[in-house]
């Protein structure tokens, strides 16, 4: 993780990258939970929630209680939608 950028906004970026990538969703385009994502990037949980929070508030995630965190269906499985988001997305984060 680079120092000079927020590590919330780190994680949003790694993330949005593994989703595109295809490295990161699993059955119906589920995240892995705040925990393995945590583990993952060596960040807190709380960071994990921000970041998380951060995707759902642009529609990029649907988060459900007790089932999990899952890349909008729109974006599912089109990862130049995921890179169009982004670009438009990038000045307002």
């Amino acid at each position: 993780m680079r120092r000079n950028i927020p590590l919330a906004r780190q994680v949003i970026l790694e993330i949005l990258s593994a989703v595109a990538t295809g490295g990161m969703t699993g059955p119906k385009g589920q995240i892995p939970s705040e925990a393995e994502l945590s583990q993952r990037f060596g960040v807190s949980r709380s960071t994990i929630r921000e970041a998380l929070t951060t995707l759902e508030l642009a529609g990029l995630v649907m988060r459900r209680q007790g089932a999990g965190t899952f890349v909008n269906p729109k974006f599912n499985g089109h990862p130049e939608g995921i890179y169009a988001w982004f670009d438009e997305a990038s000045a307002f984060m």
